[in-house]
């Protein structure tokens, strides 16, 4: 059982860290958000070939342009990695089309039956993890933001660093040598990214699967509105609007320990922090907060709080297996969130 304070917790995983590496400050220096205007603006609605013409459509929808574009790489066979002309074309595309834009680009660790993050972190899938470096770079996607393993901390990918940390950290290190090396002149980033249950992994647990500094430019956790603890989700039939304001709080509040852990992470290695997934959730088990319009404020004042340091934010804006996201209208949609929808358009389309 993890029974350290949050505070406590930060304390403790900072110093393990700072115990395994040495800051290296100029490794992401440029980007610094403290350096632009607000937060990079961004979401996911699909990948190529339609993706590129989603990301406007929700532009459109939001009224603010999209400055960060997510897209996720193939994972059923390795080999797919060297063929990628069905989709790095149509980002860069995207990207030319007005100055500032970039990607975020998700990146699998593991992907055959058989595949260990033991033998990742002897090289043995260098050769796949430097074609897809090649292939950004060469497409002109040199300042890409690497998601590598992302959601390392859970148990539900093939890379689940649970048991494995040193093996994960080697992992994460291999395929970023493998990238930079591939093409020196380019610019890609890595971002060394969790789900909201970090927090529930302990000190010694992360600083084990941390890569180290000189591999890590951006922080990212995932947060979504989801929750298990008591007096959370699901919201009674019953529930009056108090009753949903006080268990959404509670929601928040539990979903927010795991990203707070991550700032402070991130802030102790003068790294800037990213949420590279964020979204509503109407789940069928009820472990969703549905349409909560005070989540997508509460996450408008923490991704434009300076003091966070979050260099980029992506809305989740699909219906997926594990339940409906999606707050736009595209594809013809009549979300399940109007009041959240509303909500997001004021604060979001109006930065």
């Amino acid at each position: 059982m993890f029974t350290l304070s949050l505070r406590a917790s930060i304390a403790c995983v900072c110093s393990a860290l700072a115990s395994c590496v040495a800051a290296d400050t100029q490794i992401g220096s440029h980007l610094d958000p403290l350096e632009l205007a607000h937060p990079l603006h961004g979401v996911y609605h699909w990948d190529a070939p339609r993706g590129p013409s989603n990301v406007d459509a929700f532009a459109a929808w939001s009224g603010r342009p999209i400055e960060l574009a997510s897209a996720y790489a193939p994972n059923s066979t390795w080999d797919e990695l060297h063929d990628l002309g069905w989709q790095m074309p149509a980002w860069a595309s995207w990207a030319r089309e007005q100055p500032g834009r970039r990607i975020v680009y998700a990146l699998p660790m593991l992907i055959e039956p058989g595949d260990t993050l033991a033998a990742c972190a002897q090289g043995a899938y260098d050769v796949h993890f430097a074609a897809v470096g090649a292939s950004l770079v060469d497409a002109g996607l040199t300042n890409a933001i690497v998601r590598i393993g992302w959601e390392w901390d859970g148990d539900w990918f093939a890379w689940s660093s649970r048991g494995h940390e040193r093996e994960y950290a080697g992992c994460f290190q291999s395929a970023v040598r493998a990238m930079r090396n591939a093409r020196p002149e380019g610019q890609l980033q890595f971002e060394w990214s969790a789900s909201d249950d970090i927090f529930w992994r302990t000190p010694e647990q992360i600083a084990a699967a941390y890569p180290g500094d000189e591999y890590v430019d951006v922080f990212g956790v995932n947060a979504y509105d989801v929750s298990w603890v008591p007096n959370s989700y699901p919201l009674p039939g019953t529930c009056s609007d108090e009753c949903k304001r006080t268990r959404r709080e509670t929601a928040w509040n539990d979903m927010m320990r795991g990203v707070y852990l991550t700032r402070d992470l991130a802030a102790a290695h003068d790294k800037p922090i990213a949420i590279p997934e964020w979204g509503l959730w109407d789940r069928s088990d009820g472990n969703g907060g549905g349409d909560n319009a005070d989540y997508v404020a509460r996450m408008h004042a923490f991704v434009n709080e300076p003091s966070n340091r979050v260099l980029y934010q992506v809305y989740f804006d699909i219906d997926y297996v594990d339940g409906a996201h999606q707050i736009s209208n595209l594809d013809g949609n009549q979300t399940l969130f109007p009041n959240a929808a509303a909500k997001y358009r004021e604060l979001f389309g109006g930065d």
